[in-house]
């Protein structure tokens, strides 16, 4: 199952999230990003947007420390503490890269942060696929096996499928679209997926990202 295991590795704190970026509307001035690491992905941000005004939550200190150096403001502390220390500011875009599944209750910081969403505002989210065919592999087999990576990471506390990622959203009154894919798998199904139908490739996606408006 060594598939199942991101390429970030040793790198978590310091990825460019480019395929989260990707999908940032040109309209966004202002960036609220949960996980921030330290601050890699604000600053490709800010390279291409100086503009920007980039808040970050993060959970290790040191990781925080670093991207106070990048971001307009970083808080740190985990999703559910530092709620309250966000206050009333106003964002046009939540990030969650690699986040969701790491929390207790993404449900309700999900409804929470929409508070802090201006009008037309979004979340981009990445979130592992529970469905993936090598974790199915896996229970056929009788095992429920963690990793220190990956889907099966052993500090994620929920899993999710494509449908119920799309739930986690939907429940806080959003319009939800899947807007990328991360592959896994060897070279020949990755050549066959685009044939293949959407229950089936979904058997095939690591994560997926999706987009949700207000």
């Amino acid at each position: 199952m060594n598939d199942m295991k991101p390429a970030a590795g040793k790198n978590y704190y310091s990825r460019v999230r480019f395929d989260l970026i990707e999908h940032i509307p040109d309209t966004a001035y202002r960036i609220l990003e949960i996980g921030c690491g330290d601050g890699a992905t604000a600053a490709e941000i800010k390279r291409k947007r100086p503009d920007v005004t980039i808040v970050g939550v993060e959970l290790d200190p040191s990781a925080a420390s670093n991207a106070a150096k990048v971001l307009d403001r970083v808080l740190v502390g985990s999703v559910e503490e530092t709620l309250d220390e966000i206050g009333y500011d106003h964002f046009d875009v939540v990030l969650y890269g690699d986040v969701l599944e790491h929390l207790t209750d993404p449900w309700k910081v999900v409804t929470e942060h929409l508070g802090v969403l201006s009008k037309g505002g979004c979340m981009i989210a990445s979130i592992p696929n529970i469905g993936y065919f090598k974790v199915i592999k896996m229970l056929k087999q009788g095992k429920w096996a963690y990793q220190d990576a990956g889907i099966m990471d052993r500090t994620h506390l929920r899993f999710f499928t494509r449908s119920t990622m799309i739930d986690l959203f939907q429940q806080a009154g959003m319009r939800v679209r899947v807007v990328g894919r991360i592959w896994g798998g060897n070279k020949v199904l990755r050549f066959f997926r685009q044939w293949l139908p959407a229950r089936l490739s979904d058997r095939y996606v690591q994560q997926f990202i999706l987009f949700a408006e207000r």
